[in-house]
């Protein structure tokens, strides 16, 4: 894990980009419920992603964005 990574309560949070390089884009898609190609577009856009992983191996992907946006 990274500097950027962060262990709390149980879960473990990491970049989006971090997850793909650990899984492979094609696993974290399927892990995240999306497409590859999604992925890939969200992480050239600079878009603030974060994985976590729960320990009962479910994963959930969270965007920050800046309210309001523009």
């Amino acid at each position: 894990m990274t500097a950027h990574s962060a262990i709390e309560a149980g879960h473990i949070n990491i970049t989006l980009a971090e997850f793909i390089e650990q899984k492979g884009r094609t696993n974290a898609a399927i892990l995240i419920g999306c497409t590859g190609p999604a992925l890939l577009k969200a992480v050239i856009a600079g878009r603030a992603i974060s994985v976590e992983l729960a320990e009962d191996g479910t994963v959930r992907a969270t965007e920050t964005k800046a309210f309001p946006a523009r």
